[in-house]
């Protein structure tokens, strides 16, 4: 692969600062519908990461094999689903998994591939989750409403209608106001 024709880059380091992977990404793009664009090629480099190995080989299959990965998939992949896929039965904690270093760079270079081509409504609305059912408020529209300048839950319970139901949420609207 030429580093010049690459469409997406990410890079991360491990949460312990222990090591770092940098991936870039080729796209294979489907001219009649724009969602059905996949990784074509995939290259990456690692320093200290021989531990999560076993993870970035899980990643980087499920990505390039069958023709390549679709992009609104890629972006959709959990910690869980390599897990899963690795052979491995790790339990999450509070509803977290440990982190996979490889996924987390694979989903940055993704992000910089739609970023790079100007898709980004698209990158909106793969990448945003809901989080005020009642409401129908995602966390996309959290933190524009943070970045506006509503930097309390009230502010936002109040500009954005989050939390403003039955209140399970609060916790979580809590959480992305910081």
């Amino acid at each position: 692969m030429n580093k010049d024709l690459e469409d997406g880059f990410g890079k991360t380091k491990s949460p312990d600062n222990s090591g770092a992977i940098r991936i870039w990404i080729n796209v294979r793009r489907d001219r009649e519908i724009p969602d059905f664009d996949a990784v074509s090629a995939l290259r990456y480099e690692q320093d200290g990461l021989e531990k999560q190995q076993k993870y970035t080989d899980t990643v980087i299959a499920m990505a390039t094999e069958h023709m390549g990965m679709f992009v609104n998939d890629g972006l959709k992949l959990e910690e869980k689903d390599i897990y899963s896929m690795a052979g491995d039965d790790v339990r999450a904690m509070d509803g977290v998994y440990p982190p996979i270093v490889a996924l987390r760079a694979f989903k940055k270079a993704l992000q910089d591939y739609l970023l790079r081509t100007e898709q980004y409504e698209r990158l909106k609305r793969v990448t945003e989750k809901l989080v005020c059912t009642c409401r129908n408020v995602t966390d996309y529209e959290i933190k524009d409403a943070v970045g506006r300048g509503k930097t309390t839950f009230e502010l936002v319970r109040d500009f954005t209608g989050a939390g403003a139901g039955c209140g399970s949420c609060e916790n979580r609207v809590r959480e992305i106001v910081g």
